[in-house]
C-alpha cells in the first residue's frame, strides 16, 4: 500500500500524526475505511460556540487551509460544499498505531471534520454504514481535541494572513445561494434569495475575477507531519 510513513513515536505517547495527502492516495485509501459517526455522544462537529473564540466564516476557513496545505481536494459535495482538504492521520497509543483519514470540509455554511478508520481487507458491507468511535483508540473526546487543535492552528495563521497577498478566488455554495471569495485583496460574500439572480450574478463575478491577471498561490506552508498530543 502506497501510504506516507510518519516518523517513529516514543513508547507510551498518545498522539496523532497528521499529513496532507493528494486525491489519488485518498481515493485509494478511502475504499478501505470505516466511516466514524461524528455525532455520537456529546460531540457535534458543526461549528457553533467555540470556547477558544475561533469562529471563522467560509472565506477564512478556505483561505487559511489553502495557504497552509495547498489546493482543495475534489472530494466534496458540489451542491452543499465548496472545498475539502484530505489528510492521513496516524493514531498512536504507545506501541499501537492505527491509520485513519481525516476530511476537513464544509457542509452548507458549517465547517466539519470527518473521520475514517482504515481497515485492511474491509468487508464491503462496512463501507455502507457508520461506526461508533473506537473509544480505546480514538474516542469522542480525542476527536473533539483534534477539532479544537486544528482551529487553534488555523487561528495562529492570522499574522501570516496579514502579510500574504491572497489571490483572487471564487467559490459558490449552490444549496444556499451563496457566493464568496477574494477580489483584489478584499473578501466578499454574497447571499441571494433568488436562484436565477444567484446564477446570473455568479457568472458575472466569475468572469470578472477571470479577467484579472492571475496571481498564483504560494507553495503550501506545511508539507510535513504535524503532531497533536492527545489527552491521557
Amino acid at each position: 500500500m502506497n501510504t506516507a510513513k510518519p516518523p517513529e513515536a516514543k513508547t507510551s505517547q498518545r498522539m496523532v500524526k497528521l499529513k496532507r495527502i493528494d486525491d489519488d492516495l485518498y481515493s485509494e485509501l478511502i475504499q478501505q475505511t470505516q466511516a466514524i459517526n461524528p455525532y455520537s455522544g456529546t460531540v457535534n462537529f458543526l461549528r457553533g460556540a467555540d470556547p477558544q473564540g475561533v469562529n471563522f466564516n467560509l472565506i477564512e476557513y478556505y483561505s487559511r487551509l489553502r495557504l497552509l496545505f495547498g489546493e482543495s481536494s475534489r472530494f466534496y459535495d458540489s451542491w452543499k460544499g465548496a472545498f475539502a482538504f484530505v489528510f492521513q492521520m496516524d493514531v498512536i497509543n504507545g506501541d499501537a498505531q492505527q491509520k485513519y483519514l481525516l476530511l476537513a470540509t464544509n457542509l452548507r455554511g458549517a465547517f466539519e471534520l470527518r473521520f475514517y478508520r482504515w481497515v485492511d481487507g474491509i468487508d464491503s458491507d462496512d463501507l455502507k454504514r457508520y461506526f461508533e468511535p473506537f473509544e480505546q483508540e480514538l474516542s469522542n473526546r480525542d476527536m473533539k481535541h483534534i477539532d479544537l487543535w486544528l482551529h487553534g492552528f488555523l487561528k495562529g495563521a492570522n499574522q501570516l494572513i496579514k502579510h500574504t497577498k491572497i489571490p483572487n478566488f471564487y467559490k459558490i455554495l449552490a444549496s444556499d445561494l451563496v457566493a464568496f471569495g477574494y477580489l483584489e485583496g478584499k473578501p466578499f460574500m454574497h447571499h441571494y434569495k433568488d436562484r436565477d439572480i444567484f446564477e446570473r450574478e455568479s457568472a458575472k463575478m466569475k468572469a470578472k475575477i477571470e479577467s484579472y491577471t492571475a496571481v498564483k498561490w504560494e507553495a503550501p506552508l506545511v508539507d510535513d507531519w504535524l503532531e497533536i498530543a492527545l489527552p491521557s
